[in-house]
């Protein structure tokens, strides 16, 4: 009573690198962090009854990974997907698998399971916001991905993908293009699981431009959990 989830004004302060070397005649390597620091303003709470507070929450994901060809359509990959948040972290082993069908077709499969983590010691935290596009990987306590993936000649490629989570904290997925300005958002909560099937076209236009066309089906099932009202 007398407090409100959504904050009153924000900011996210974002940095990311990655670096990746395919599987050929030596093992690949896939390594990538991502570095956030968030603020907002938050009504009427706790803290006082009509008055509001900043709250700050640093956060970042790491994840790496090393791939090998165990035959010459077929390979392998096993890594590591990491988590902070407001002091708290979690870790979670990830594997996957490509298959080469040929016809410049590729199936492949991965999935990652949460071992161990902390819980943030700093009490609430605002919810992560993030493009639907991205990895929901760190945020997951488990999930699974399968899908296929053909290459229409130089300039296009065809992809379909069903997808799994359980979501492990509160994340606010925007689609690409809202820029935050409209409601055409979706919230998750610790104890969701979103189901998620896509496909996607892309083409390239020119030497610089390129272009893509997504059709997206999601479901959003299970409750929240009591902690994450907290």
């Amino acid at each position: 009573p007398g407090s409100s989830f959504f904050p009153v004004a924000s900011r996210t302060f974002e940095v990311r690198a990655n670096y990746a070397r395919p599987a050929d005649d030596t093992p690949g390597v896939a390594v990538g962090m991502t570095y956030r620091h968030r603020e907002g303003t938050v009504g009427p709470s706790g803290v006082g009854s009509d008055g509001a507070f900043i709250l700050s929450a640093p956060d970042g994901d790491l994840s790496a990974a090393s791939s090998v060809r165990v035959s010459s359509r077929a390979e392998l990959e096993g890594g590591v997907v990491a988590r902070y948040l407001a002091g708290g972290y979690g870790i979670a082993p990830r594997l996957g698998a490509r298959y080469d069908l040929g016809a410049k077709t590729t199936v492949f499969v991965r999935g990652l399971y949460r071992v161990a983590e902390s819980s943030p010691t700093s009490g609430t935290v605002l919810p992560l916001v993030t493009s639907i596009d991205d990895s929901a990987e760190a945020t997951s306590r488990r999930g699974f991905t399968v899908g296929l993936e053909r290459r229409a000649g130089p300039d296009g490629s065809f992809r379909v993908e069903a997808s799994d989570q359980r979501v492990n904290e509160a994340v606010r997925a925007f689609f690409e293009g809202d820029f935050l300005t409209d409601f055409d958002s979706v919230y998750l909560f610790e104890g969701n699981s979103a189901r998620q099937y896509k496909v996607t076209a892309t083409h390239r236009l020119s030497d610089t431009l390129s272009g893509n066309v997504a059709l997206r089906y999601g479901r959003i099932d299970g409750s929240p959990a009591p902690e994450s009202a907290k």
